[in-house]
Order: C-alpha cells, then sequence, then structure tokens
C-alpha cells in the first residue's frame, strides 16, 4: 500500500490536491481505512507526503534549473517560504544554497 500511496501522491502534488481524503477515493478506501492500512505498514499519510517532496526537491534542485517558484508548484505548497522552511528541515539549510552545494559537491566528484 505504501508504494502505491507514494505513487498516487507523486502525481497529485503539482495539482496541489494531495490530500488523504482524495488519494483514499483513488482506491476505492474510506480515508480511515486507508490511515489504518498505512499505520499497519509503520507509516503515515503525511510522512509519506513529506517523504516524496523531499525527494523531488532534492532530484529537481540537484538536476534541473527550474525557479524556485516553479519548484514550489510542482511540490504543491501554496508559498515559497514554505518550501523555504522544508528545505531547512531536509537539508538544514534553503534551496538555494542547498542546490549551490549539491552541485559544487558533484563538480568535485564527477561520477
Amino acid at each position: 500500500m505504501t508504494q502505491s500511496v507514494r505513487t498516487m501522491v507523486r502525481q497529485l502534488l503539482p495539482t496541489g490536491a494531495a490530500s488523504l481524503e482524495l488519494v483514499a477515493a483513488q482506491f476505492d478506501l474510506h480515508s480511515r481505512t486507508l490511515h489504518r492500512r498505512l499505520a499497519a505498514e509503520n507509516t503515515t499519510f503525511g510522512t509519506l507526503v513529506d517523504s516524496v517532496r523531499r525527494e523531488a526537491a532534492e532530484r529537481y534542485l540537484r538536476d534541473t534549473d527550474i525557479s524556485l517558484a516553479h519548484l514550489t508548484r510542482e511540490l504543491g505548497y501554496a508559498e515559497q517560504s514554505v518550501l523555504s522552511r522544508s528545505c531547512q528541515r531536509w537539508f538544514g539549510c534553503g534551496p538555494s544554497a542547498y542546490r549551490r552545494a549539491i552541485r559544487s559537491t558533484r563538480a568535485r566528484h564527477p561520477d
């Protein structure tokens, strides 16, 4: 169930509609049922959404030059300040600083 929910969240994030209720409906489940199934797999919907956002942010910041405003929308955030706070929590710095750091590391240590 966890992988299926992650896939659905990944598709819904840019629409800003990645809610527990909507995802549950996509699986023809009540939101409480989805909540219980995720709990049985030792996770929560919020944890999955945060994880998908973190992975996407890392990929976009590392591999693309999209603007932070565009990245904010891709991650389903309403405001860029939320992206900045999330990056601070995930990476220990803001999105621009993380982009610079990850790219300088890659430049010094190419694959």
